[in-house]
């Protein structure tokens, strides 16, 4: 909380006579190490007395990094001993650094606010130019009317320029305040030769230096009185001089001389699925940029540090001598995953230091046993993966492929949003059933595939086929067919040539179901026979829990959707079944997606013919409420993140990632 300062003049006619802004001038060095005790102490006091102190560092040692030939001209003014001394108003010295220095500066400083003076002084920052990095600056001195208050001769008018909030480190501290870089028009100072009621104006201008790269810069104007005397510091152990300064102000000019900020490329694991699993080692891919409008990145450190005990960072440190300015270097960054007792995610927070204090990029989350979908691969199908994975990973959402031949039964984590279960050479047992049964009244979505599913399902838990997918199995033999959409997730003009599973051409199949009346559960896939023998019977079902929750039961494997002819490819097939739309082109060649990064709030230009836009947040969510204008797309409503962009266009289709940062 900061102290109201008022200097209340009783002596008979000095009612014009100003309030004070006492000066403290400190002479310090980086490499003093009793200097910290004054510069925390000076610290403190500006937190309590606010506007009404003024502060000047000098550095006047030539092996100082922030030496300066005008802090040596302040130095032999004030006959200056040694590091730290501060001479408070110019009149009152405190010579060394200890534990309990802060006392006698307040002291020194509550005198000062006592002290009569006749003038005031006003500092403005009239413009900056960011591309010349010149500021045009304004000082304006006021002496009193009241001829009773006396005005000292051999006065004159000194400007300091300060760089401030330097990140520097030195003697365990990280950031230097209020560094003399300049003195306008010199040391001297200007001569004023002002009466009672007069005043004036002084304007000037002064660079910032591209190498100086601190956020702050401060100038400070100060009256002197050039009638130097001597006097004793506070321990009585030093002569200094004494040049009494009357009155001081300063301005503050903001200076952005760009900033870095990261972007997260995702994972790299053994297993390629986008998370990290237990006892995995993997690798987290971040960029980092010297974002514009001035200057390069110097002795860049960057920081990765690990908030949670599963995951251990294996490199923490990064150095880089220079990021020259919209540059951008890749890091990545070697991690090791633990033995984790549950899905988590887990935060990694990046902090940077831009020669000297450390400051927080970002946090990123990681994933640990985390996933919104998983493909439960439980047909112990060695040849499964290699051709169904494929057309899964063109969808572009997150996932995780469990084999079951592998690794047993998977744990079936609160966070899956959806389940693929896929039955096949093994069939499904009760310990399946009751898993999928707990994922159904647990919320999630359940996609069912596989040759002869229902038939291997109510062999041994007909009560699942029944109560939870709405079904029961009939046994008509059907042969030569193909399936036929219709109604929800389905159009009746969607059609998929069967092309395995038990379900190709003269290929009979006993695995044949019918809706039960009143459970809800609606048809969406037909048999139909392609010789006419057979009459249409269903195939797929969908279900509508409660809870919202949907229930695919498919009477055939995915994996034998056919993908030749004029009918409904794998691809498009499993993206509808995912909610994803469907029409994509399934020989499109792979591509490396090009990266758009953006800002939130900006829009993004792609083409003006655009016809239809889909948007996927990274874990395969099509995102609703996405606003096109003449070819732009507002990217407003977006939190920072990975996303991937379906557009179509005259040009045809195109996909892009859109990376939006703060």
């Amino acid at each position: 909380m900061k102290k109201v300062v008022t200097a209340i003049i009783i002596l008979a006619g000095l009612a014009h006579a100003y309030r004070k802004n006492v000066l403290i001038e400190n002479f310090t060095a980086t490499w003093c190490g009793y200097c910290p005790y004054q510069a925390q102490a000076i610290t403190q006091l500006e937190t309590v007395y606010g506007e009404s102190l003024t502060v000047i560092k000098y550095h006047p040692s030539t092996s100082d990094p922030f030496y300066h030939s005008h802090s040596v001209n302040r130095l032999y003014y004030y006959n200056v001993p040694g590091y730290p001394t501060s001479l408070i108003a110019g009149n009152k010295a405190i010579v060394g650094g200890w534990t309990g220095v802060y006392t006698p500066l307040e002291n020194y400083v509550l005198q000062s606010f006592q002290e009569v003076t006749p003038c005031s002084i006003k500092v403005e920052i009239l413009s900056f130019d960011p591309n010349t990095l010149v500021a045009n600056a304004r000082v304006k001195v006021f002496m009193t009317p009241e001829n009773s208050v006396p005005i000292p001769s051999e006065l004159k008018l000194r400007v300091a320029i300060l760089e401030d909030s330097i990140f520097y480190t030195w003697q365990n501290m990280n950031i230097l305040r209020y560094v003399l870089r300049s003195m306008w028009p010199n040391a001297t100072g200007t001569s004023l030769t002002l009466g009672h009621g007069d005043s004036a104006i002084y304007n000037f201008s002064f660079s910032v230096n591209q190498l100086i790269r601190a956020p702050y810069y401060y100038v400070v104007a100060f009256v002197q009185q050039d009638s130097i005397y001597p006097i004793v510091d506070y321990s009585g152990s030093y002569t200094l001089n004494a040049g009494n300064v009357l009155q001081s102000d300063k301005a503050r000019l903001t200076v952005n001389f760009g900033y870095l900020t990261s972007i997260f490329r995702g994972i790299s694991d053994a297993n390629s699925n986008r998370r990290f699993e237990r006892n995995e080692n993997g690798t987290i891919n971040l960029a980092l940029t010297s974002v514009a409008p001035f200057s390069d990145a110097h002795n860049v450190i960057l920081r990765v540090r690990s908030l949670n005990q599963y995951l251990t960072v294996m490199d923490t440190l990064f150095n880089y001598s220079v990021i020259q300015v919209n540059d951008t270097v890749e890091i990545p960054v070697n991690v090791q995953v633990g033995n984790f007792d549950a899905p988590q995610f887990a935060n990694i927070v990046l902090d940077y230091s831009w020669d000297g204090i450390m400051s927080k990029i970002d946090t990123i989350q990681i994933k640990l046993g985390v996933d919104t979908v998983l493909v439960w691969d439980g047909s112990y199908d060695s040849n499964l993966k290699s051709y169904l994975k494929v057309f899964i990973d063109s969808l572009n959402f997150a996932y995780e492929w469990f084999s079951e031949a592998d690794s047993g039964k998977p744990y079936l984590y609160d966070d899956y949003r959806t389940i693929l279960y896929i039955s096949g050479q093994r069939l499904p047992d009760t310990v399946d059933a009751n898993m999928l049964i707990n994922a159904v009244n647990s919320g999630k979505n359940l996609i069912i595939s596989g040759q002869n599913i229902a038939e291997s399902f109510n062999a041994v838990y007909p009560s699942f086929l029944t109560d939870y997918v709405g079904i029961n199995l009939i046994a008509p033999n059907t042969g030569d067919r193909k399936l036929k959409g219709s109604g929800t997730i389905f159009s009746a003009n969607d059609s998929i040539l069967i092309g395995g599973s038990g379900a190709y051409a003269n290929q009979n199949s006993k695995d044949v179901i019918d809706v039960i009346s009143g459970s809800g559960t609606l048809p969406i896939l037909y048999y139909q026979a392609l010789t006419g023998s057979d009459l249409d019977s269903v195939a797929g079902v969908l279900k509508i829990h409660p809870s919202g929750n949907r229930v695919l039961f498919l009477g055939f494997g995915v994996e034998g959707v056919g993908s030749s002819g004029t009918f409904m490819t794998k691809k498009n097939f499993l993206a509808t079944l995912f909610g994803i739309p469907s029409g994509i082109d399934e020989h499109i060649k792979p591509v490396k997606l090009k990266a758009l990064v953006v800002k939130r709030g900006q829009w993004v230009k792609l083409d003006d013919s655009i016809s239809e836009v889909y948007l996927y947040s990274a874990d395969g969510r099509l995102l609703d409420g996405i606003k096109v204008e003449k070819g732009k797309i507002d990217v407003s409503c977006l939190k920072e993140g990975v996303y991937y962009l379906i557009y179509r266009s005259d040009r045809g289709l195109s996909r892009n990632k859109i990376v939006v940062v703060e």
